[in-house]
């Protein structure tokens, strides 16, 4: 059985204006959002971070959190970048 891949992504901006817009012309659908990375949930992370490694990706490593979330990152020289985050264990933290 093969399993699902979750993409989520995270703007660092809402819509802004564009050059010669107003504030209230951002509901457009020319308003643009700036993303600053995307997370891809994975099953097994030192899997994940190793197919990356073989496509030529260098990764940074990330935490294990206190929710139980554990990453990676691959970023890019434009400042986004891509985390591969997985349920690394039991989490510790309360709520």
């Amino acid at each position: 059985m093969r399993a699902a891949l979750i993409i989520l992504g995270f703007a660092t901006s809402l819509p802004a204006p564009l050059p010669g817009q107003s504030a209230s012309d951002c509901t457009e659908s020319n308003a643009r959002v700036s993303i600053d990375h995307v997370v891809v949930a994975v099953a097994d992370l030192a899997a994940a971070s190793d197919s990356y490694c073989e496509l030529g990706f260098t990764l940074k490593q990330g935490q294990l959190h206190a929710n139980g979330l554990d990453n990676r990152h691959l970023k890019f020289e434009d400042g986004t970048e891509l985390e591969l985050m997985t349920v690394g264990s039991t989490p510790t933290g309360s709520g």
